[in-house]
């Protein structure tokens, strides 16, 4: 029996729907979503200049040409387009859930779209009263957390360009990638948790930053940064008065939004820019056709904040879903634990990994029959 034809989309989803405003506008032969990508990868101008109206993304000037004749790698995309990613994931101000943060042992808290907003809008004035602005790096040693998404969010709203590594990666690998980028900001969490220990990581945090010469401003997420020298405290970040909405930095669709770096395992880990309108645009075609998420989901992807699934994950706010982010081993306290949030927080967009299902299959674990999916 067939459950599922990928050549045959849902007559009510989104990549539907998109087709047939393909199939009306510009070609009836697009019919399939075989004959929709292949008319997409023959018309790129005119399918990401559908795209841009069809996603609805805003933007505070429109572009004058969807592409340039410039061969690539000069090619450049929305010409005269100006726009802001923390825009688009703020949009929603109502109180619905946007962030739900979960680690080890449960629920750690919510936040509301309205919430979002108001907490972004404190850290933005706050960085900005510290002198940030557009260009400037803001790096992360930081936990998948709530905190994290509302610091990476203030900054983006500058026009900060953000760059993040996972608190396990340690001294040697943090310093190899961010003395390349000369950040001004350093955010950190100064203890995490994996497999039920607690690990402080206070003196590693601050080698990092004894060694990073152009560093101005720290700030910590986590319950210890009393204990440091020359740290600010995210809680009292949010002590900043400020308007219950965060204003946004108009940018060029190529200026840059996030450094993401390569593995290391040939070499120094290889900086790699990411656009503030590619990101976007790329992660809404994702978001929206291939995965048909709206208001009414709820998504998940298993991930630290060094994988670029973590900046996909983000992007979800720009589509006004909830987002459930987990911080902790996927089978901790128990070998399902991270199959469990399914049924505990009504998912409806699981995303994984290849180690994850290898190992749950090393585990001979059978989800479907202890799991609510």
């Amino acid at each position: 029996m067939i459950l599922w034809d990928p050549n045959t989309p849902p007559k009510i989803s989104q990549m539907a729907a998109f087709l047939g405003q393909v199939q009306k506008e510009f070609d009836p032969k697009v019919r399939d979503y075989l004959s929709l990508h292949q008319w997409a990868c023959q018309h790129p101008d005119l399918f990401w200049g559908k795209f841009w109206s069809y996603s609805k993304l805003r933007y505070q000037e429109p572009y004058q040409s969807v592409v340039s004749d410039a061969p690539m790698p000069h090619t450049t995309w929305f010409e005269g387009a100006r726009l802001n990613y923390a825009e688009n994931a703020c949009q929603f101000k109502d109180d619905k859930v946007a962030l739900i943060g979960v680690n080890e042992a449960g629920l750690i808290q919510e936040l509301s779209y309205q919430e979002l907003n108001r907490c972004v809008s404190k850290v933005q004035t706050f960085l900005r009263q510290k002198g940030v602005q557009k260009g400037d790096r803001v790096v992360g040693i930081c936990s998948h957390q709530v905190e994290t998404i509302v610091m990476a969010l203030a900054s983006w709203s500058l026009g900060a360009i953000w760059s993040a590594c996972s608190p396990d990666l340690g001294v040697k690998a943090s310093l190899s990638r961010f003395q390349q980028i000369k950040p001004k900001v350093l955010v950190m969490v100064n203890q995490y948790q994996h497999k039920g220990k607690k690990i402080d990581t206070r003196s590693d945090v601050a080698e990092v930053a004894a060694q990073l010469e152009t560093l101005e401003l720290m700030i910590s997420l986590g319950p210890l940064a009393d204990e440091m020298d020359r740290v600010i405290p995210y809680q009292q970040v949010l002590e900043t008065p400020a308007a219950p909405l965060p204003d946004f930095v108009a940018l060029g669709f190529q200026d840059p939004l996030a450094i993401l770096f390569s593995s290391g395992t040939t070499g120094t880990p290889k900086a790699i820019i990411h656009s503030v309108g590619g990101t976007l645009i790329e992660h809404l075609k994702e978001l929206k056709l291939h995965c048909d998420i709206t208001r009414d989901d709820t998504l998940y992807y298993y991930t630290t904040c060094s994988w670029m699934m973590w900046n996909w994950l983000v992007s979800g706010l720009a589509l006004g879903c909830t987002l459930v982010i987990y911080d902790g081993s996927p089978f901790y306290p128990n070998k399902l634990a991270a199959w469990s949030l399914i049924e505990d927080y009504k998912i409806s967009v699981f995303g994984t990994s290849a180690k994850m299902i290898s190992a749950s299959k090393r585990f001979a674990l059978e989800p479907r029959s202890t799991v609510d999916l």
